[in-house]
């Protein structure tokens, strides 16, 4: 995916802004998982990306994160995978049993993967100044480092926003404080009400 429209839906999505004084971070979990965009500088490794691009600790990412996939290809070396415009990353945990072991980044079943593996580094391509790519965290990934990224703020369709809003309570939307669209104050039942459609819109949460 090298078109520009990605750029374009998430530079002119509609900016969607949730301020709570408690964090509610965790009831976006389920967006984490279905994967959200962000936009990042093309032609970086993985590690670049997620540790000076987006601030995830570098120890982190070397320890904590176990099983890193890049457009379905499980990554060993986060310092010389090469992301691109239109990539897919997901980073998870550790995983249980055998599956868990093959699929650990540079572990002793490594090996057994091969037929899943990225091999070597990308080649030159044509590298924009800017690039969109989707993220999906899991597991304790997604509890540990998702409000790193829902405090940047995240680009998702807005059918799986409304989809979200239909699944939360009253005990949620009663810890919100305020929201705000492009800026402008909103009232929460207009906010849940708005259908976005397939739109691409942009969220970010405030906590104090």
């Amino acid at each position: 995916m090298n078109s520009s429209r990605p750029h374009t839906e998430l530079s002119e999505a509609p900016k969607i802004r949730l301020h709570a004084a408690t964090d509610i971070s965790a009831s976006f979990r389920p967006l984490l998982e279905q994967g959200f965009c962000m936009q990042v500088e093309a032609g970086r490794t993985v590690q670049d990306v997620f540790c000076r691009q987006l601030a995830v600790a570098e120890d982190y990412l070397r320890d904590r994160v176990q099983t890193v996939f890049l457009n379905g290809k499980a990554v060993d070396d986060e310092t010389s995978a090469i992301v691109e415009d239109g990539d897919r990353l997901a980073l998870s945990a550790a995983m249980p049993g055998l599956a868990g072991a093959t699929l650990r980044k540079g572990g002793f079943f490594s090996g057994f993967r091969s037929a899943i593996s990225l091999q070597g580094t990308a080649g030159e391509k044509t590298r924009p100044a800017a690039a969109v790519i989707t993220i999906k965290l899991f597991n304790m990934i997604a509890a540990e480092i998702g409000p790193l990224f829902l405090t940047r703020g995240i680009g998702i369709k807005g059918r799986q926003l409304t989809a979200l809003w239909d699944r939360l309570g009253d005990d949620f939307w009663q810890r919100v404080d305020d929201a705000d669209i492009n800026g402008r104050p909103c009232g929460l039942i207009q906010l849940k009400s708005t259908d976005w459609g397939e739109a691409m819109v942009h969220l970010r949460l405030e906590a104090d």
